[in-house]
């Protein structure tokens, strides 16, 4: 019986915790800049780019800074390939 009631306070716990959590984020996304969120998803093109690290690096022959850029391997080519993603001062410039 106590293991019961104990299993029920745990589950409201984590059920607190994950509301206050989604009410959180959702008043992050509501204070975002709708601009910079704009730019970023211009920045970045499809979210399967963003999961793949496939963001692109250069944009008119210039390396775009709101891009962390690095090289991973591609393991059935075994060659070297760019890997892009967005930086973290461009995601923090959406929420401010």
């Amino acid at each position: 019986m106590a293991t019961i009631a104990l299993v029920k306070a745990v589950i409201l716990l984590v059920g607190g915790v994950m509301a206050i959590y989604c009410f959180s984020l959702a008043r992050m996304v509501r204070k975002a800049d709708p601009n910079e969120y704009r730019n970023a998803k211009n920045l970045s093109g499809s979210l399967s780019q963003v999961l793949r690290g496939k963001v692109t690096l250069y944009h008119d022959g210039v390396r775009d800074s709101r891009v962390k850029a690095g090289l991973a391997i591609d393991k059935r080519r075994n060659k070297w390939v760019p890997h892009g993603a967005l930086s973290r001062e461009s995601i923090e410039s959406v929420f401010k």
